[in-house]
């Protein structure tokens, strides 16, 4: 493989692409991919929230979420944080899994009973 190749699989790397689509890109195999991230000290694609800095600000705005009872699903999806990140910022604070339970059976009652249509006599 040239070292133009090498270049290639780093930049798709750096979009977040995954090895098997990087090789299919480069037209390596999926090996060659993983053993040049391997020697650059990059195993694994960056995260595509990568490089948002995690500031006091929305720390504070994850810790809010947490405490008005957010899960950490929807916590990461609006910050746009990792689920490695919350944990170590807010380690125990995720919802165990008979919370998560109990927040999914609220869901499904909420969408079966729906709003109600009013009915007018004419």
């Amino acid at each position: 493989m040239k070292a133009t190749d090498a270049e290639q699989v780093l930049t798709l790397h750096a979009w977040g692409l995954s090895a098997a689509e990087i090789a299919e890109r480069v037209g390596c195999a999926t090996r060659t991919v993983i053993r040049i991230r391997k020697r650059h000290g990059l195993s694994q694609p960056v995260p595509t929230h990568a490089g948002i800095p995690v500031t006091q600000e929305r720390l504070d705005a994850a810790r809010v979420m947490f405490d008005d009872g957010a899960p950490q699903r929807e916590i990461r999806r609006t910050l746009g944080m990792s689920q490695a990140t919350l944990m170590h910022h807010f380690p125990g604070r995720s919802w165990s899994r008979e919370e998560a339970a109990d927040f999914a059976r609220a869901i499904q009652r909420a969408k079966r009973s729906g709003p109600k249509a009013e009915r007018f006599n004419g």
